[in-house]
């Protein structure tokens, strides 16, 4: 668990299935597309919760909603046991668990009724992905300071908002 960093924005989703968690159903996490490459993912409409800690266990935030567990099969953003244990296994899926204990199950994702909830049966595991914030640039001087591949069309679009006049101390030759 040592992976698992406090303030660090989370998806939840399955790989196998090539979904990710997106927004709370009545008593389950709705199943989003998901394309993974490697080790990353892409969905824009999975859920980005803020991993917290408590103690020893951690918390989903969404929208300042504790995502929490009220009993199997039942997820909520309203109570319930709103603490979780998390164990990351050796493949890089985990063991999401309420803090209350293995009487509601633990996270998984159902491809038979395609949803993330708490499960006593066997289903498939979840893994935790770190969520990349969208990086913004204001000046060009911004674009150019990213260490890596330069972003040619945010350069051309910095360029034509100097020209227009919206960010005139953008332009610096």
């Amino acid at each position: 668990t040592s992976q698992l960093v406090e303030g660090t924005k989370i998806i939840i989703a399955n790989k196998t299935s090539e979904v990710a968690a997106g927004a709370l159903s009545s008593s389950y996490l709705t199943s989003v597309s998901a394309t993974f490459e490697n080790d990353t993912i892409e969905s824009s409409n999975a859920l980005k919760f803020t991993l917290g800690k408590s103690g020893s266990y951690y918390t989903f935030t969404n929208d300042n909603q504790l995502l929490g567990c009220t009993g199997e099969k039942k997820l909520t953003f309203s109570g319930g046991t709103t603490t979780w244990n998390i164990t990351v296994n050796t493949d890089g899926t985990c063991k999401v668990t309420p803090s209350s204990g293995t009487s509601n199950g633990h996270l998984q994702y159902n491809s038979s009724a395609p949803r993330f909830t708490t499960y006593k049966s066997s289903q498939q595991a979840v893994s935790l992905y770190a969520a990349s914030e969208a990086k913004s640039y204001s000046t060009l001087d911004d674009v150019l300071a990213v260490s890596g591949n330069v972003s040619y069309i945010k350069i051309i679009e910095l360029l034509n908002n100097c020209l227009d006049g919206e960010n005139t101390s953008a332009l610096k030759i």
